[in-house]
């Protein structure tokens, strides 16, 4: 398989096909039957042959210029590409249906140049079936007029409603140079080619060409799927997709956003989130997959309950109760016989790679479940997750340090250490005070006084014992697992360290105050409400915050001193909670030039990254986040709509 880029620039989806793409209209990848698996594209690309200079032109590669821009208030991208030398226009509109799940890639070939062209349309479909380039196989089915794609259980067809000119199952490049398909309808392989006469376009004159790539379990499937495509026609599914998508968009609640930027942005998070929900199984993937190989990270493409409940909070608050209800369900169905929520998951709810537990995971859950009661009052639901609420208290519960009354050490919601975390403290606390409430509504008085209790101990210890009155910010948390060439450095320091033996045979150094400032410190208030945002020390905490983590070059919140991860950049959402914390406490005009950074950061299509290059205030790592999204959507309801 090819390698490719970490960046994309769109995406579109129906919530079991994603697609993501580059500015050009190159299909990067392409995931089905599932938004996480499995990824099938290789290399998909197409462009024009130009008969009379025996020029072949792939709109992925040589002097294009290009510009693209989604549909208003939709999922369809338009890519325009504009060739400098014959001046000729390959338009491509892409989107999938709802109903079924049908690719569509319509292109609309203009000759803008002064004379008549003698052209050719080729599209080459280049699909690694299950995210590897072994034991694919293809055909071209005379019948259907249809390439037809194949591994396993999986079927990739792809035509058009335009009848299909020459194709090739070998050697595409090569034969495409020569403006010339061979035929070959059959191949051990990945790549296949379809060759569409336009003959002569005169100056100013367009064609229309639509490709369909339809996947099925089978061939029969998939080949029925194109059938149907080709049957409606693509301007009839083109209006049923952008029907879909502005009745998607109307359901969200009114809130009194003047500009259009903000607005933009806004409905743009709420249609991002929905490419990247399952709807099936009610899972929020985190980012659409981009580092496979697992280069710079541990890889995106899941769901860690964590964000989830965050994204659920979001769609909640925005107006999309069936998507936060759904995504409880879903937590419900992946939970661990323990009671606790792994740190991430795939849609289906099989569990991901791990490195560890992070016990705000679950806590997030269960705090989320009780926002959701709190907003809808419905009885049926927590009735429905009981079990599970009860299931989570309880491990929660257990899992406290009787030193500290603080939850005993996992990992921090970074994945990067190991300690009793401030911030998994206060999600602990919110998750068995949500817990209580449930209990309490549902008459189970007993748990709901012994839950409450254990929740409280934990407020007391993180206000009364966790702040740091020197740099008047929390702790980021204490007894934080440390290597043993930092315990022999700090020892004899005025720092505390100790050393003690894990399960009575692991050797295991601790540092007990861990001082660095970290925005995630904010959960204290937000989203949690441990203390209350206009708590003297929370307002202290967001100024250290802003004074500690403000990046001077570029602006934008980084996520902790120090921060090494991709080069230690500023993050979206971590700016955006600084901006809804300065907003709970009355400083609106802050809160909106925070939130202006991140109007000013978004891609040319509306969509938010994870970071932003700390030298040069670029787009530095994955796009589209969810969580960024998420954030923006709070912060715009905190902001513009109390």
């Amino acid at each position: 398989m090819n390698n490719k880029a970490y960046l994309i620039d769109g995406v579109i989806g129906n919530s079991k096909l994603l697609l993501s793409m580059h500015k050009n209209g190159q299909v990067s990848r392409m995931w089905w039957p599932s938004i996480d698996l499995y990824q099938h594209a290789d290399e998909i690309s197409d462009g024009v042959y130009v008969e009379d200079a025996r020029d072949m032109l792939w709109r992925n590669e040589g002097e294009w210029e290009y510009s693209q821009g989604y549909i208003k208030d939709t999922n369809i991208l338009k890519s325009k590409a504009l060739h400098l030398k014959y001046n000729i226009e390959i338009e491509s509109i892409d989107f999938c249906t709802l109903r079924q799940d049908i690719v569509v890639k319509k292109y609309i070939i203009k000759n803008n140049s002064s004379k008549g062209l003698d052209l050719k349309f080729i599209f080459k479909s280049g699909f690694a079936i299950k995210d590897s380039i072994k034991f694919n196989s293809l055909y071209f089915d005379k019948e259907n007029d249809a390439l037809v794609h194949y591994k396993q259980d999986c079927v990739l067809a792809v035509g058009s409603s335009e009848e299909i000119s020459e194709y090739t199952v070998s050697n595409v490049k090569d034969q495409a140079e020569l403006g010339k398909l061979n035929g070959d309808d059959t191949a051990q392989g990945t790549e296949g080619a379809l060759l569409f006469e336009l003959n002569q376009v005169d100056s100013g004159e367009e064609r229309v060409i639509t490709i369909f790539i339809t996947p099925g379990r089978n061939k029969e499937d998939a080949l029925r799927l194109l059938q149907n495509a080709k049957k409606l026609k693509a301007e009839k599914l083109y209006c049923d997709t952008e029907k879909y998508w502005n009745e998607y968009l109307n359901k969200a609640n009114n809130i009194d956003i003047i500009d259009d930027g903000l607005q933009n942005l806004y409905k743009r998070s709420l249609l991002a989130i929905a490419l990247m929900y399952n709807k099936e199984t009610g899972g929020f993937l985190a980012a659409p997959e981009f580092d496979e190989y697992i280069t710079k990270s541990g890889g995106y493409g899941f769901c860690w309950p964590r964000d989830g409940a965050f994204i659920a909070n979001a769609m909640l608050k925005a107006g999309y109760e069936n998507m936060s209800k759904n995504f409880y369900e879903w937590a419900v169905n992946v939970q661990e016989k323990e009671g606790f929520w792994d740190q991430r998951y795939y849609m289906s709810g099989l569990k991901a790679p791990t490195w560890g537990v992070q016990i705000d995971e679950t806590a997030s859950v269960v705090w989320g479940m009780n926002e959701y009661y709190k907003q809808t009052g419905d009885n049926e639901f927590i009735k429905y997750i009981w079990d599970s609420v009860y299931k989570a208290a309880e491990f929660l519960c257990n899992s406290i340090d009787s030193e500290t009354n603080l939850p005993i050490p996992t990992m921090d919601l970074w994945e990067e250490r190991k300690g009793e975390h401030t911030y998994s403290c206060a999600a602990v606390e919110a998750g068995l005070r949500g817990a209580a409430n449930i209990a309490k509504e549902l008459g189970y008085n007993e748990y709901e006084k012994k839950w409450r209790i254990c929740s409280e101990k934990i407020k007391e210890s993180i206000e009364y014992n966790l702040w740091n009155s020197a740099r008047q910010s929390f702790y980021r948390g204490v007894k934080l697992i440390i290597n043993r060439d930092e315990y022999d450095k700090l020892k004899g320091s005025n720092e505390k360290v100790y050393y003690c033996l894990r399960d009575g045979k692991y050797d295991e150094y601790l540092k007990y105050y861990d001082d660095v400032v970290d925005v995630s410190l904010l959960g204290i208030s937000y989203p949690f409400k441990t203390l209350e945002d206009t708590n003297e020390k929370m307002i202290k905490q967001g100024e250290a915050v802003e004074k500690y983590l403000w990046v001077n070059k570029v602006g934008g919140i980084k996520r902790y001193e120090n921060d090494a991860y991709i080069g230690g950049n500023p993050w979206i959402l971590t700016t955006l909670w600084l901006a809804i914390h300065y907003s709970n406490v009355g400083n609106r005009e802050k809160a909106q030039k925070l939130v202006e950074w991140a109007v000013e950061h978004r891609t040319y299509l509306d969509l938010l990254p994870e970071q932003i290059d700390k030298e040069s205030g670029e787009i530095a790592w994955v796009v589209p986040l969810a969580w960024s999204h998420a954030m923006f959507i709070l912060s715009m309801l905190e902001i513009y709509d109390n």
